[in-house]
């Protein structure tokens, strides 16, 4: 739920600059964003107690902001712990050629 909120919370960012989403051209259907916006955080209270989830209406497909939330999981556990510095994997050594 954390991540969506941060996916969402993102997407309202209008101008670049610390946090804002790029989105590369493949990205730029009309489908590709319904997908990224389907779901909605609702509110039910339970026992007195409001408890907000995640609704997605059954006819809306949400893959574009499923792959964006696991996106950015893959990252945080890369980054926990600090054990890394960058999300990237370490380049390759350079090794010269076997051949020739």
């Amino acid at each position: 739920d954390t991540a969506k909120e941060l996916v969402y919370g993102r997407l309202t960012i209008a101008h670049p600059g610390p946090g804002y989403c790029h989105f590369s051209t493949p990205h730029n259907d009309q489908t590709y964003f319904f997908q990224l916006a389907a779901e909605r955080l609702r509110t039910r209270y339970h026992n007195g107690r409001a408890v907000h989830f995640w609704w997605k209406p059954e006819n809306r497909r949400n893959e574009a902001l499923d792959c964006r939330v696991y996106a950015l999981a893959a990252l945080k556990g890369l980054l926990a712990g600090g054990r890394r510095s960058s999300p990237y994997p370490p380049a390759p050594a350079h090794r010269s050629c076997p051949i020739g």
